[in-house]
């Protein structure tokens, strides 16, 4: 038997082989063989050599719709992965806001209770599961960097080279900050001068705007309740 011989028999098979597995799962049709080609698919099915071209791209048409099928395919499974994934991240959701809900009003029972029961001044009450805090909320402060730079050209030169340097940011707050003070509304005192602290800026559409260099906000709650909660709680231990 010739070379050539044992290639179309081996064609053949591999033929047969892939014809069954137009028949199973699209998951499970890929070639029979690494050495499979549309080329040998061809050449074995022809009656004659002319026929060899409209075979091959007969099969080679057959291989664009399975790689279709798996395109859609892939789409369909995104597309469910998503509903899924929304559909778990409601539950979650859900289930988180829940437990934030149920556990906020049990903080209040605790801080009624630590109101009831107070522990000795700047103490935790100490519980077998955790310890419960309260703490005075201290106010923030808010500063504007372009108010800041407009207040301090109009002290002059030596304000200028005393607050202003070359890095970013260009105004230097620690130093700044030194010379700042605040009266009993929070607003603030710029101590050499004991000027207020608050520029007029002037945009380039004329309308002209108060701004506050620094400032300082109380805070929306004035005491912190905290609930700490001890590891091996948290981890399901007794």
């Amino acid at each position: 038997m010739m070379a050539t011989d044992i290639l179309d028999l081996r064609t053949k098979a591999q033929i047969e082989a892939w014809d069954e597995l137009e028949l199973a799962e699209e998951g499970e049709e890929v070639p029979p063989d690494p050495g499979w080609s549309i080329r040998h698919a061809a050449t074995a099915r022809a009656e004659k050599p002319d026929d060899v071209p409209g075979i091959a791209a007969e099969i080679a048409d057959r291989q664009v719709q399975r790689i279709a099928r798996l395109r859609r395919q892939r789409r369909a499974d995104e597309y469910v992965a998503e509903q899924k994934i929304q559909s778990i991240e409601g539950w979650l959701e859900e289930r988180r806001a829940r437990a934030e809900k149920e556990a906020a009003r049990l903080e209040v029972v605790l801080y009624a209770y630590s109101l009831d029961f107070p522990p000795p001044k700047g103490k935790s009450i100490s519980l077998p599961s955790g310890k419960l805090r309260r703490r005075a909320n201290r106010p923030h402060t808010e500063k504007s960097e372009e108010a800041a730079r407009a207040f301090i050209r109009a002290q002059g030169l030596e304000a200028m080279e005393t607050y202003f340097r070359a890095a970013e940011p260009p105004i230097d707050w620690e130093r700044f900050s030194k010379d700042i003070e605040f009266d009993t509304d929070g607003q603030a005192i710029f101590a050499p001068t004991g000027e207020i602290m608050e520029v007029q800026i002037e945009y380039e559409d004329g309308h002209t705007e108060t701004m506050l260099v620094k400032r300082r906000v109380p805070p929306a709650q004035p005491e912190i309740f905290e609930v700490e909660i001890f590891d091996q709680i948290m981890l399901g231990g007794e």
